[in-house]
């Protein structure tokens, strides 16, 4: 944890300002220590570098989700080039560069490769958190060298920041939270006056084959060990991508889109086998997932009061979702 941190961070059970009690300092970083409330007194633990924010009780579906895709992200803990090209389909028509100079929160970060690209593309702050706790040490690993990033372990629905940041993102987080309309207003709240939020969820519209036919599967491969999913995961993978090189590339070199997934398969084809693989091994794993109309998204943005809200669609399967806080 760099020490520059503390003044975005509150307690949050109280909302109140955080003292710092550490041990000796590596460089800029603060590896051991703990952050205590000046209100309440409830202390909380500095852990390899990482404040961490954590609730005494998780629901056991939710911990199993947290759980598995912490273990996905220890998985896929290397960044590649080809992130850039991931962050920049997702934010659309957001170019990177608007990052510059602004306060930015990645909400549930995984393993850092969007927080990175946000520090990296000049953001004033980028901070990153997740509730996993292999995810937010890989994130830390991948991000310890920019001064301008910074890491926190905690539940979105109890997040210990000060309201204030520019642009919060949440990608692919929201639709595997109990509550997820609630996880977004709670990211709402600490957005400054004029601030931007931006979510990515699964749409239903464009996914109606794999919700009526695949994902009831999910009730089964959500309990699997995890490296049965990955087994299981790499034969369905394979066989979907010898579709895509064998149908869907060449019919979208002749001009011919017309196919069930086309889009979404022509981004994976360009992106790699690994980060295909990686979705599909995502789309098995997780006991909680909540697909979404266009309405039903864009629902959130109106109840939050959000201002200049624009829902896309992307990939023609999921939906993108900005807006501004008045």
């Amino acid at each position: 944890m760099k020490r520059e941190l503390l003044s975005y961070l509150c307690c949050p059970a109280c909302n109140c300002d955080l003292t710092l009690h550490s041990d000796p300092i590596d460089g800029n970083e603060i590896e051991e220590g703990a952050l205590q409330c000046s209100r309440c007194s409830k202390s909380y633990e500095i852990r390899k570098g990482i404040p961490r924010f954590l609730p005494a009780k998780l629901a056991e579906e939710v911990r199993r989700n947290v759980d598995r895709f912490g273990y996905e992200w220890a998985w896929l803990s290397s960044t590649s080039a080809k992130n850039e090209l991931e962050f920049r389909s997702y934010l659309g028509e957001i170019p990177l560069e608007s990052l510059a100079t602004r306060v930015v929160l990645d909400a549930g970060c995984g393993m850092g490769k969007f927080l990175a690209l946000s520090g990296r593309y000049g953001a004033k702050v980028a901070i990153g958190v997740d509730l996993a706790e292999q995810s937010v040490e890989n994130a830390y690993q991948n991000t310890r060298s920019l001064e301008n990033v910074h890491v926190v372990q905690a539940d979105l629905y109890h997040l210990p920041f000060k309201c204030g940041f520019d642009f919060i993102y949440s990608i692919g987080v929201l639709h595997h939270l109990i509550k997820p309309e609630a996880g977004f207003r709670k990211l709402v709240e600490l957005l400054k006056e004029e601030g931007e939020i931006f979510a990515w969820v699964y749409g239903r519209e464009g996914n109606e084959i794999y919700v009526r036919f695949l994902d009831p599967f999910r009730s089964l491969t959500s309990r699997l060990p995890l490296w049965l999913n990955k087994f299981l995961t790499a034969i369905l993978t394979a066989l979907l991508w010898t579709l895509i090189l064998a149908v869907y590339r060449p019919l979208d070199r002749l001009g011919i889109r017309k196919l069930p997934f086309h889009d979404y398969f022509i981004y994976f084809y360009r992106l790699g086998f690994r980060f295909f693989w990686g979705t599909v091994f995502d789309k098995a794993i997780p006991p909680i997932s909540n697909y979404y109309r266009k309405e039903e998204f864009s629902a959130w943005f109106s109840r939050a009061g959000l201002s200049k809200v624009s829902i896309v669609q992307r990939n023609s399967n999921s939906w993108s979702g900005r807006g501004r806080r008045l």
